[in-house]
């Protein structure tokens, strides 16, 4: 786990083809009054709405998203080692 949390904190991708190149980062936009469009994308039940915006003085409004950014893609707590060797990840659903 020790390599994995190390790309982590150094926006570094951990495995795959693209390993070891740098991550996309979220960077701070200029101010923009526009309404923005209807951006929302629904694959396999989860849904991902691309018109988050927040200027800078609305921390309630940011906390969401960045929870969801931090958030890490695998819970360790779910996994476990099969007795032949195997990474077992228990899902929370069937």
């Amino acid at each position: 786990m020790a390599p994995l949390l190390s790309s982590s904190i150094a926006y570094r991708i951990a495995v795959g083809r693209q390993q070891g190149r740098k991550v996309f980062t979220l960077q701070t936009l200029p101010a923009c009054d526009e309404p923005f469009d209807d951006g929302v994308g629904k694959v396999a039940g989860s849904s991902l709405h691309a018109g988050v915006a927040a200027r800078v003085d609305q921390r309630q409004k940011l906390e969401r998203p960045c929870t969801c950014i931090s958030r890490p893609a695998i819970a360790e707590q779910r996994l476990s080692l099969t007795p032949n060797g195997h990474v077992r990840y228990q899902l929370n659903t069937p």
